[in-house]
């Protein structure tokens, strides 16, 4: 016998937001869109965004300047999951390097430096100049919201269970019920 479809409790609506990669131009459409669509049919709403902010467009600052004040204006606070390309920024800027600088630049770190304003010319210097004038460059709520402010979601199989684990925890979840998913780890 097939699993029950996923069920939302009635009066909740989820936008699931991801992949936005430093494109501010196209978060701000996006959110406005959703305004627009969530007017139509109130409901309690929830944003759950799922990382990939930064990186490949020119705007990766401005992305997370964005998010930080949807945080302070919605009625739900939304969601923030850790994407692999914060992961990687988080690493540099605790000064984790191992080679990862280089994979950065070339999956879009450059463009994300050039949204901070680090040089050309920092890069061209190696890691430590970078890394050094990005420290020096970006904010300290820009580290906060890398740092702590988002959940890390792991997915592994459960062996027919589900368990819950996240580094961070309580991002108001657990009043949806998904049967059929036995990889999710919450």
């Amino acid at each position: 016998m097939p699993n029950a479809p996923p069920v939302l409790p009635d009066g909740l609506r989820l936008y699931v937001i991801g992949d936005i990669h430093g494109r501010a131009d196209l978060l701000v459409q996006l959110m406005k869109k959703i305004g627009e669509d969530s007017r139509k049919a109130p409901a309690k709403t929830r944003k759950i965004f799922l990382g990939d902010y930064v990186d490949r467009g020119l705007y990766s600052r401005e992305v997370i300047d964005y998010l930080l004040d949807l945080r302070t204006r919605e009625t739900e606070p939304p969601v923030f999951l850790l994407g692999n390309h914060e992961q990687v920024m988080r690493e540099l800027l605790r000064g984790r390097d191992g080679g990862l600088l280089d994979d950065w630049l070339r999956f879009g770190g450059r463009e994300t430096l050039l949204s901070y304003g680090v040089p050309a010319a920092a890069v061209a210097e190696g890691p430590t100049a970078v890394m050094k004038t990005l420290r020096e460059k970006i904010s300290p709520a820009h580290i906060d919201f890398l740092e702590r402010r988002l959940f890390f979601l792991s997915c592994r199989r459960a062996a027919g269970r589900r368990s819950r684990q996240t580094k961070r925890r309580g991002f108001g979840l657990d009043s949806l019920r998904f049967p059929h998913v036995r990889e999710t780890v919450w």
